[in-house]
């Protein structure tokens, strides 16, 4: 069995959030493996055109959010 080979990162972040803003999706959250755990990436669609980031989220950040719905975010508690 082969293995399947990763997407480059340009792939995910550049080519993906075009496609999503051009579908209208209001937000969207990229997680990659960071040096010392998951970082999540924070976005919302401006003018229905282009995504601004919200903010990012560390391994050992535990944050409440409110879009796009309330959650409590804790990526420490995510396999690393």
């Amino acid at each position: 069995m082969g293995v399947t080979p990763r997407r480059p990162r340009r792939h995910d972040r550049f080519t993906k959030p075009a496609l999503y803003a051009e579908a209208g999706i209001p937000a969207y959250w990229r997680v990659e493996r960071g040096d010392f755990g998951p970082v999540v990436y924070r976005y919302e669609l401006v003018k229905g055109v282009h995504y601004n980031l919200l903010g990012t989220v560390g391994p050992d950040d535990v944050v409440q959010v409110g879009e796009p719905w309330p959650m409590r975010l804790d990526p420490s508690a995510w396999a690393r």
